[in-house]
């Protein structure tokens, strides 16, 4: 289990009710603050070859200005492949605890991440 700390907490809160109010929501309406996915494919490789994990974030490459993390490895061969993608709300420790301590644990392997 992830302990997020407090300081963390209100950071998300922060974010997420100027992000409500910069898009002018009302309460019933849904904030979308990170999308993640990984296709099958990368997945697979990422079974097979658990032993490197690059780590990339790019920053303002969206139409909405928000980085895009990317997570690869490489295969026996060399080759590079990316296994997972997401869009990050920002860089701050937050929205990076969330991607590796709670979608990760959620997307793969036990036994690779925990070394």
């Amino acid at each position: 289990m992830c302990v997020v700390p407090s300081n963390e907490k209100l950071d998300t809160n922060k974010y997420a009710n100027h992000s409500r109010v910069h898009h002018n929501l009302k309460n019933h309406q849904n904030l979308l603050v990170a999308l993640a996915w990984v296709v099958p494919s990368g997945r697979r490789m990422f079974k097979l070859y658990p032993e490197a994990l690059f780590v990339e974030s790019t920053e303002s490459t969206t139409n909405e200005g928000r980085p895009l993390l990317t997570m690869g490895g490489c295969d026996s061969s060399g080759k590079m492949f990316t296994f997972l993608r997401e869009f990050l709300p920002n860089q701050r420790t937050w929205s990076l605890r969330w991607i590796f301590s709670m979608f990760c644990q959620r997307c793969f392997p036990k036994t690779p991440l925990a070394k």
